[in-house]
């Protein structure tokens, strides 16, 4: 069984929309016109890892503000979202 949320800022969407083939704007299409059934939806064969980095607490009460360092070294092909950070420009790094 696989959960699925639809709201596209979920970790669960981050991992599974990069390996959809087909654009997207031509499934919400042939969604909205009822001809879901004339397209074809593919998908790559690409393996996909989400890792959420959370602080400790969350997502009860939970301290903010801790540095996210060495996303600059990350290989080309990997792909990176954000939620509740913030760009610090004194240390070049993410809170």
């Amino acid at each position: 069984m696989l959960e699925f949320n639809a709201r596209f800022g979920d970790p669960e969407t981050q991992v599974i929309l990069p390996r959809l083939k087909t654009d997207l704007l031509d499934i919400f299409l042939a969604t909205v016109n009822n001809k879901l059934d004339e397209i074809s939806v593919e998908w790559n064969d690409n393996a996909c890892v989400g890792v959420v980095l959370a602080s400790r607490g969350y997502p009860g009460s939970y301290n903010t503000g801790f540095p996210i360092t060495g996303l600059n070294n990350l290989d080309k092909d990997i792909m990176v979202f954000h939620a509740g950070t913030k760009l610090s420009r004194n240390t070049a790094s993410l809170h």
